[in-house]
């Protein structure tokens, strides 16, 4: 037996819904961690001491964290215009990496 399309569509809006609502304040609470962390590296640039690679290594950390997120994200949606949004956000948002590697 087959399921309908719309309660596989139904089910995996659900499964973002309740998604969204447990890690919206962790990814927020991250966001702001990963901007303290690179803030405090620019800051206090220092590129030849261990914690600056340490804050490095957990800043690229955090942005496998969000990509990770935002790839789930494009996976439960179920429409196919919310998909071209999300990896529309995606290209976008490669700028600032490779402005980064530099």
């Amino acid at each position: 037996m087959t399921v309908p399309s719309s309660a596989s569509s139904d089910r995996r809006l659900q499964l973002l819904n309740a998604y969204e609502a447990k890690t919206d304040l962790l990814l927020s609470a991250l966001a702001l961690v990963y901007l303290t962390t690179y803030s405090g590296q620019m800051i206090i640039c220092r590129p030849d001491e261990n914690w600056y690679a340490w804050l490095t290594l957990f800043g690229y950390f955090l942005w496998l964290l969000f990509v990770a997120d935002l790839a789930f994200r494009i996976v439960l949606s179920s429409d196919r215009c919310e998909r071209s949004t999300a990896m529309e956000s995606c290209r976008r948002s490669a700028g600032p990496l490779r402005a980064r590697r530099s």
